[in-house]
């Protein structure tokens, strides 16, 4: 459970059909995360309905699965579906992808300590 007071939001990526499959929306996603470092953001969330922008996010290794979903499942406030029809790939599902931009805490991983004999010494 990521527990944070804000998030940096990527609410919509889209590429054009004759510019994709050249890395822009991995490009886009990239730089999002060094906007989001610059400005103190812990966490970035990205929600999207293609295929296309979920597959440039998790190509970028930053990026996580949070929440996937068919999107004709979504309903408003009135219980009434956001979508009338069917929907065809790659528009089918939301998703929420995150990217977790705290530090990694560090192991330090400590050196056995010997004896004069070689053997170790435990604690």
């Amino acid at each position: 459970m990521l527990a944070v007071d804000k998030a940096f939001a990527v609410e919509a990526l889209a590429v054009g059909k004759r510019y994709r499959r050249r890395g822009i929306g991995q490009m886009l996603l990239e730089e999002a995360v060094k906007q989001a470092k610059r400005t103190d953001y812990p966490l970035i969330k990205v929600s999207t309905g293609s295929k296309y922008a979920q597959r440039a996010a998790l190509t970028c290794g930053q990026y996580r699965r949070h929440f996937s979903r068919p999107a004709l499942t979504f309903r408003d406030d009135r219980g009434l579906p956001w979508m009338k029809n069917d929907l065809c790939y790659p528009h089918d599902a939301i998703e929420i992808l995150l990217a977790d931009l705290r530090p990694k805490a560090t192991v330090v991983k400590k050196e056995p300590v010997c004896d004069r004999y070689g053997l170790e010494k435990y604690d």
